[in-house]
């Protein structure tokens, strides 16, 4: 165990927080919340703070791989996914009707690498996401291969409005709009569905999403 004493946080051996550290508000973040993801406690001092985890002390390349609040993150992070899928224009359907209106939209056509077929790409966010058409077979949720995907978008209100939408273009709900992880989590609302194919999607809301205090930080 050691003590970070500039943030009065507490960790384990595993680098993990025992004791939470304090967020750029000066208040206490708790050591369950943290808990829940690995990058957590690299992610809530802010650069401007002034403090310095302990955990950078241990590991040099810390602070050149960290996100800080007041920073900038040097990867630019995935930049897209592609699935083979039964029917490319059932899928696209889908996915635009669910989530069209929050700002998924398509953006390009290409042959792909085989020269065979055709790959459709979707941007949500800045992020991609491509359709192709399978050579044939079954999607098996659990078997080997992408488990679910998980879309954010920015209110309750939206994850509603979604989940009706979702519900017209046809996607099988395995779970309405709820809240989930209220021990670990600030407020995260979503629902889980399966797209035409058997792939299970998420479009949640998070309150303390990562993603969201990276966009909206200075700098």
């Amino acid at each position: 165990m050691s003590v970070d004493r500039a943030a009065g946080a507490v960790l384990g051996k595993n680098g993990a927080y025992l004791i939470g550290p304090l967020d750029h508000t000066g208040q206490r973040v708790s050591a369950a919340r943290l808990a829940h993801a690995w990058w957590a406690r690299r992610f809530v001092i802010p650069a401007e703070s002034g403090t310095q985890s302990a955990v950078a002390a241990d590991d040099p390349g810390y602070a050149r791989r960290r996100p800080t609040l007041g920073g900038r993150m040097p990867a630019r992070g995935i930049n897209h996914v592609d699935l083979a899928v039964r029917n490319v224009d059932r899928s696209l359907a889908f996915y635009l009707e669910m989530l069209g209106p929050v700002g998924l939209k398509e953006y390009a056509r290409y042959p792909t690498y085989r020269g065979t077929e055709e790959v459709v790409y979707l941007h949500f966010a800045g992020h991609g996401l491509g359709f192709r058409p399978a050579d044939g077979g079954e999607y098996r949720h659990y078997d080997v291969g992408i488990e679910h995907l998980a879309f954010e978008v920015d209110s309750p209100a939206e994850v509603d409005d979604a989940y009706g939408r979702c519900l017209s273009a046809g996607g099988m709900i395995q779970s309405p709009p709820e809240y989930h992880y209220g021990d670990v989590l600030d407020p995260y609302y979503a629902f889980f569905a399966f797209d035409p194919d058997g792939i299970r999607v998420e479009v949640c809301y998070w309150e303390g999403s990562p993603l969201t205090h990276h966009m909206t930080s200075p700098g």
